[in-house]
Parts: C-alpha cells; structure tokens; sequence
C-alpha cells in the first residue's frame, strides 16, 4: 500500500475539531486497552476485538467518533496485544531473553491517530470528507465542513483506490498532518535488463547518476547544505531560549522549523539543480 502525507493547514474551529477527535481516539485506546489487560488477568486469556468492541460501543468517547474511526482504534489495541502474546509465546519457548511487558496506557492527556476506513469519507468537487458522528456535529457546529479538506492534485484521479485516511496528531497535538493510503495496480514496465544506472550520494554534489549508455546528471547538493547549516544554527538559537526558560517542551517555533526546512520541501524543485 502507497501512502501519501501533507501537513495540515487548519483555522482554529478545525484545530479544535481535530484535538477533539484526537483526545477521543486516544481515551478509546486506552479504554480498550483496560479492558483487554483486565480479562487477561482474571482469565489469562485474549479479549478479542468483537467482545471488546460490545464493552465500548456505549461509551461517550465511542458516540463522539464516527464508528467506523472508533473502531479502529480499538483494533490498534487488539494488533498491540496479539503481538504481545506473540512474544509472551517466543518467551515461554526460551526463543526470547527477556519478558515482553504489556502494552502500555497512553499518556492521560495525550492524542492518538484517527482512522478513517474506506466507508468512513466521501470525495465531491476536489476535496475529502471525513465521517463525522450525530453527537460531535451536536457539539461542533458546521461540522461538516470542520472535516473537509483539499486532496493532493496526484490523487484527484486516483479516488477510487483510496483505502484508509489517517489523521496524524504532531508534536502533542500541537499540529496535525493527513494520511492517505492507497492501492494501485503496477503498470508492466517494458525494461532492458542489461542496463544500470549507478547512484553516487555525496554532499556538495547531492547525487550524481551515470547509466550504462553513459548519461550523467548531477544533483547539486549545495543548497541542502546551506539549508541545513541555517537549520541548526536557528535551532540552536532557539534550544538557547528555552533553556534560559526552563522549558523542556519543543516549542511552536521549532516545530515551524522543522516543517518549513524538511527534506521534501528541499528536494521540492530538485529538477532545477541537475546540471
């Protein structure tokens, strides 16, 4: 499966909307997760996702996610837990040193991935939907609107092979990106096997590539490496600040940092620098 993920750029009704739906995720984890760790203490056995899903299909959590994305996040809890007791087996068997602990709360006031399943958006005029539920759009007014968003221009004809949307939570929540994962089937590519292309990394010259037939390009490296000599003397400057603050946290300036200096955005117009 093929995923691509953007950053999100939010207005403050959204960010609510997605911290909100976030929080919720996680407290369904956890919920989850107490009741798989408690039917295994009094029974030494496995909860599994439907008897789980029956134990909190009622809670307030559950009722403000769209099922679907609820249910996901239980079976984050169930996948944590089968190889939990994959492990513990290896360990009884002497296949495994030490003994595996069991999957642990998140944190109280943390966030959690939401997970839209296939059935849980809808796409109109260019744009993605996601599945919102009767009590969250009660709470969140326009709702509708709240949690919808613009698709990637590489994906608008691609529609059909979405299979899952992820909500990604960065940073505690302090921002958040989209997720889409698809499937798509291979085109045959008519190749000659006797051909090569050979890669060289390096760091003035970013990548140079010499074929078979005796074409070379050059990716020049020199922009990355002064990106990124101004990246860490910033960081630095900022990591100062806060350590005459106090402040163990990252801040919301290094956070646009890292976003605004990340890799893809320097290797965005690449095609510029071969020469």
């Amino acid at each position: 499966m093929l995923c691509i993920t953007n950053n999100l750029r939010l207005n403050k009704k959204q960010y609510e909307a997605l911290k909100t739906l976030s929080r919720a995720s996680k407290n369904m984890y956890n919920l989850g997760l107490y009741n798989t760790r408690q039917y295994f203490f009094q029974n030494n056995k496995f909860l599994k996702y439907p008897d789980n899903y029956h134990l909190c299909k009622e809670d307030e959590n559950y009722k403000l996610m769209q099922a679907a994305t609820a249910q996901q996040s239980l079976k984050f809890v169930e996948r944590g837990m089968r190889s939990w007791f994959g492990l513990l087996k290896l360990y009884k068997n002497g296949q495994l040193e030490d003994k595996p602990n069991l999957p642990h709360y998140l944190d109280k006031e943390g966030y959690f991935p939401i997970a839209y399943p296939k059935n849980a958006f809808s796409f109109k005029n260019g744009k993605v939907r996601l599945g919102i539920s009767l009590e969250f759009s009660r709470r969140f007014p326009n709702a509708k609107k709240l949690l919808t968003f613009s698709l990637p221009k590489i994906l608008k004809n691609k529609l059909s092979y979405i299979q899952e949307i992820h909500v990604l939570p960065m940073y505690d929540g302090k921002y958040f990106k989209i997720k889409y994962c698809y499937e798509e089937k291979p085109e045959p590519a008519n190749l000659d096997y006797s051909q090569y292309l050979g890669i060289d990394l390096g760091v003035s010259n970013f990548a140079t590539f010499v074929d078979t037939i005796g074409t070379a390009e050059i990716i020049d490296g020199k922009y990355i490496k002064s990106l990124n000599q101004w990246h860490n003397k910033e960081n630095a400057r900022l990591q100062s600040i806060k350590d005459k603050q106090a402040i163990d946290k990252i801040t919301n300036k290094q956070i646009r940092l890292l976003t605004k200096t990340g890799v893809s955005k320097m290797l965005k117009n690449k095609g510029s620098w071969l020469r």
